[in-house]
């Protein structure tokens, strides 16, 4: 494939699995969830399949990012790669790949911020709405 016929994409996967609260850091208000970002080694619903190969080395590069409380998301899924800080819903807290009934597991753990957005998912929550999460990617193709 030439340079020509290559074309940059964002790619959006989102988690088959809802979060559920995490009561024991939920206090004062504070919502943090925590559960399944995607699974590994199995076709999801994009058609793509990773590797815990293909996908510990992403997860790795972001734990600087989360061990300073930068690494932000939005509540919806935006046209861009940028996360913009006025969209701000969520920190995420944790991210790591677990095995679980032996599936392999990108699982995570999300605190909503006391930001519009963050408020915006508050108030589905508390009117029972699932929250899922769903990564996203950018390249070349």
């Amino acid at each position: 494939m030439s340079d020509k016929d290559k074309r940059f994409v964002i790619i959006i996967e989102e988690s088959s699995g809802n979060l559920s609260m995490n009561e024991e850091d939920s206090k004062d208000g504070e919502y943090v969830f925590e559960g399944p970002f995607g699974e590994l080694e199995v076709t999801n619903r994009n058609n793509r399949y990773y590797t815990p190969e293909q996908y510990k080395p992403q997860i790795d590069n972001l734990q600087e990012n989360i061990k300073d409380g930068g690494l932000l998301g939005e509540l919806d899924h935006p046209d861009r790669f940028n996360v913009k800080l006025s969209e701000t819903s969520h920190r995420i807290e944790d991210l790591r790949l677990i095995e679980e009934d032996g599936k392999k597991i990108v699982w995570g753990k999300i605190r909503l911020l006391d930001t519009a957005k963050g408020r915006d998912a508050k108030a589905l929550a508390d009117a029972g709405v699932p929250l899922k999460i769903s990564s996203r990617a950018a390249g070349v193709v």
